[in-house]
């Protein structure tokens, strides 16, 4: 089997402005982390990219977050991001991000308003 293009080193100018590109990576990578369902995806770190040749993906297109990834890949998902090992930089400083978060625990948890 032929090894994906980014495995050779840089890819050409470009490349990863072509969506069906970063599509085709990143269901590599999934395969590569064994994930399998969306959830699997909230283990994906800054790491899973620079350990599999996605350094480059990862800082020119999804600006070093691998939460701006999932969008890409799955732009209809609820994307929960507290799921996520890490959050985002200045998560929590935002009011609406930490009340979207007890909302959701609470349903989690069961509680009824």
């Amino acid at each position: 089997m032929k090894q994906p293009l980014w495995v050779g080193g840089r890819v050409p100018n470009g490349y990863w402005s072509v969506r069906a590109n970063r599509l085709k990576y990143m269901h590599w990578l999934g395969a590569r982390l064994g994930f399998r369902r969306p959830r699997d995806w909230y283990a994906l770190t800054r790491r899973s990219f620079l350990d599999n040749y996605g350094g480059g993906l990862l800082a020119t297109v999804y600006r070093h977050s691998p939460l701006v990834a999932l969008h890409d890949l799955l732009p209809g998902h609820d994307w929960k991001p507290w799921m996520m090992r890490s959050t985002p930089q200045g998560y929590w400083q935002n009011k609406a991000n930490r009340a979207a978060y007890m909302r959701w625990l609470g349903d989690e948890l069961g509680f009824t308003p």
